[in-house]
């Protein structure tokens, strides 16, 4: 009776194991398959990495416990060339337990083990589990392959199951593995090539109905045609990581459960005491600045110039684990955390390695539609400076990717992939002050752009905003913008931590002296006179690698000769060209075809940046 009861729950096991990839028939590395168990997603090949870890966060989930340190998922991946071992395999019983019981404390294991060498021991107390009843046994089983089963399941909420197609890919997984594995276990010798190990490898992978599962379910998905929307893709792009916390939350958490929680006892305090345990990804003293500045910085071969520093030996180790941006949910991975800037903080060195997330942020209010110059902007932001992430900050609700340039940029995997939309309220107005109706979402997006580096932090730019440099280098001030001499500031690129002090107090000179009357009062005359003139060192000015003069905007559509490739930045001016561009009545509108023989700058950009054929030049 017993082995019926344990055959039935590995069946329901299999149910929500449908998409876990292949693993080793060996027994000793059964671990690390079930570690892997329930990860897959439709469509999500890009995060097959991360994916492996989803059990361990399901976990940490369930328990309401924090998130385990990135170091403990680094020596996982540093392990899981060979069999891995009790302290990092994951059973999807176990998470069943801990979601029952809610209970997940060591103490409760460490006493569980010592009673059950105590009942190994003495077998009295052993026989004790004998008497417990089969009934009770199966309701366990109930409630623990149950829940399984529908951990499982929980994968698929971001698909379309109204689609046929969906249905099919996972209707015929499930059900051709079920079928495949009991045809193979009644039919031991049905597969005969004369090697005897070639057999026994086929024969277990067949009559393993996950492994079949998840081949045939990964394989149906990338041949059937489907949208992203059928997918999941959209939605789960779009969905935020239910791990992630506001910081209040985040806060209480961490007073929760402090970092000590996963230490070794003895061991994590001598390692935090030592340097060279810094250099090491998997280790928990780990300090991401080493590598991300100076470290970081040496391998690319910059900074030619200074004392390389002696890591040379754990260089290997990092490239190989130092995380992707498809890795990580956070967008802070890698950087030196500061939560209150000083006036010991120097903006004219900046930090030693990157504290500003590698986020680029653009709001688009009312209309969420790509044109070309649009689709030009973020090719080149992804070509010459490649973010993690690209957030789209928008008031509209239910955006739809409409369009052939959004269709350009679907087909863009590594580009579509770091897309993500965020809700902007589009305001109406500022510390109980109306906003102008004529100027109303030109004055939100100057409110709305300070909100968003508040909130995350990042790398601001206007729509019309053609990245030519990587803007790596800024990354390490607290804040950065373009400010030219005898001028105002410029808003069109900004570059700051989410607790740059420039932005908070940029932010509260709206109090009280609103002027709806003038376009670019707030914006950009009252913050350069109140603030940055009597504290500069708030800010790392860029007097003009930013191209926001209108000056150098003009040269694009007037000077032949003009050299654009000393700038990190230029401001398009699109909006203005009526008034810039000599030929805007030949060409008021850009798109791929006139580009192509378009004489000035711009067009020299444009065809670069697309590799297109460059036009013959034109007669004098």
């Amino acid at each position: 009776m017993t082995k019926e009861r344990l055959k039935i729950a590995h069946q329901i096991d299999n149910i929500s194991a449908i998409d876990r990839p292949m693993g080793s028939a060996d027994r000793e590395r059964s671990g690390r398959v079930r570690d892997v168990g329930g990860s897959f997603g439709f469509g999500h090949r890009e995060h097959w990495r991360l994916l492996r870890l989803r059990k361990i966060g399901r976990c940490t989930t369930t328990t309401g416990s924090r998130n385990e340190p990135r170091h403990r998922h680094r020596r996982t991946r540093l392990h899981s060339g060979r069999h891995v071992g009790i302290g990092t395999t994951s059973y999807s019983e176990n998470i069943g337990a801990i979601g029952v019981t809610k209970v997940g404390s060591r103490r409760v294991i460490q006493a569980a083990a010592l009673m059950m060498m105590v009942f190994e021991v003495l077998s009295k107390f052993g026989a004790l589990f004998i008497t417990i009843p089969e009934p009770i046994i199966g309701g366990i089983f109930c409630v623990l392959f149950g829940m399984i089963a529908a951990t499982g399941l929980a994968n698929l909420q971001f698909i379309d199951l109204n689609s046929s197609r969906n249905l099919l890919v996972l209707g015929f997984s499930i059900f051709f593995s079920l079928v495949l594995s009991q045809w193979m276990k009644a039919n031991p010798g049905a597969i005969n090539s004369g090697s005897q190990i070639f057999d026994q490898i086929v024969t277990v992978l067949m009559s393993t109905s996950m492994f079949t599962a998840g081949v045939l379910g990964f394989f149906l998905d990338n041949t059937i045609p489907g949208t992203d929307e059928e997918r999941g893709r959209t939605k789960w792009l779009a969905h935020p990581d239910p791990n992630t916390k506001s910081s209040n939350e985040e806060s209480a958490h961490e007073r929760e459960f402090p970092q000590c929680t996963y230490d070794i006892p003895l061991i994590t305090p001598w390692l935090k005491r030592q340097e060279w345990a810094a250099y090491l990804p998997f280790l928990p003293s780990y300090r991401p600045e080493v590598w991300s500045g100076k470290t970081k910085s040496w391998w690319r071969g910059e900074n030619k110039c200074e004392d390389k520093p002696n890591v040379s030996a754990s260089i290997p180790i990092l490239i190989f684990f130092q995380p992707s941006s498809n890795e990580i949910s956070s967008d802070n991975k890698g950087l030196a955390q500061i939560d209150e800037f000083t006036d010991d903080f120097s903006n004219e060195t900046g930090a030693d390695g990157y504290i500003v997330p590698n986020i680029i942020h653009f709001i688009r209010y009312e209309k969420f539609q790509l044109n070309f110059v649009d689709y030009v902007v973020l090719k080149a932001a992804m070509r010459n400076h490649r973010p993690d992430h690209f957030y789209y900050h928008t008031n509209m609700k239910n955006v739809t990717y409409d369009g052939k340039y959004w269709e350009w940029v679907r087909k863009d995997e590594p580009l579509w992939s770091r897309i993500r939309v965020k809700y902007l309220e589009a305001p109406t107005e500022i510390f109980g002050q109306k906003l102008s109706d004529g100027w109303r979402f030109h004055h939100g997006s100057d409110i709305g752009r300070i909100r968003v580096l508040m909130q995350y932090g990042g790398i601001y730019l206007d729509n019309d905003c053609f990245v030519i440099r990587s803007l790596d280098k800024y990354r390490k001030f607290e804040c950065a913008l373009n400010w030219g001499d005898k001028q105002f500031m410029g808003t069109q690129t900004l570059i700051a931590h989410k607790n740059s002090r420039f932005i908070k107090l940029w932010l509260e000179s709206y109090k009280d002296n609103y002027r709806s009357d003038k376009w670019y009062y707030n914006a950009g005359e009252r913050p350069t006179t109140e603030i940055l003139l009597p504290k500069p060192h708030l800010i790392h000015r860029v007097k003009n690698n930013f191209g926001a003069d209108t000056g150098v905007s003009m040269s694009l559509y007037k000077n032949r000769k003009f050299d654009w490739r000393h700038l990190d930045v230029i401001h398009l001016l699109t909006s203005h060209r009526s008034y810039l561009d000599p030929k805007y009545n030949q060409t008021p509108v850009f798109d791929e075809n006139n580009i192509r023989t378009y004489e000035y700058p711009f067009g020299d950009m444009v065809r670069q940046l697309l590799d297109m054929q460059t036009p013959p030049s034109p007669s004098p």
